[in-house]
């Protein structure tokens, strides 16, 4: 380390006159830019269609999943802060057999609204 001196801001050379910051933060820049031109930069166009080329469309995605039914998502949320799934699932009730359970359950504690409480019924009354 005999081309070093210590100076006020680190180790400075005595050659060229710079710290070990100052190198430290042109080789970062450095990297960054490297970095941010690997990743592209920016927002590229599409390359432009040959001419007399029609537009193909794209392949019909996969069918997608059914979407889960309002009322098992309620059911799932409301009636299992007390009861399990499965016990739900296990009992067989007609209609009336489930709006009197969920009368019940509502003045028990359940919160749910008229239209949610319909919608429980629905979807309880219509499992086999």
């Amino acid at each position: 380390m005999e081309n070093m001196t210590r100076e006020e801001g680190g180790i400075m050379s005595r050659r060229t006159g710079w710290n070990i910051s100052s190198v430290a933060a042109v080789v970062l820049a450095f990297v960054l830019s490297v970095g941010l031109l690997s990743c592209g930069g920016g927002k590229k166009e599409a390359p432009p269609k040959p001419s007399g080329v029609t537009e193909q469309k794209e392949a019909p995605a996969k069918a997608e999943a059914p979407a889960v039914p309002q009322g098992k998502l309620l059911v799932e949320r409301v009636c299992t802060a007390c009861h399990t799934l499965d016990r739900v699932n296990k009992a067989k009730k007609d209609r009336a057999g489930w709006e009197s359970t969920v009368d019940r359950m509502i003045k028990m504690g359940a919160q749910v609204t008229e239209e949610q409480k319909q919608v429980i019924v629905d979807y309880l009354s219509g499992q086999k």
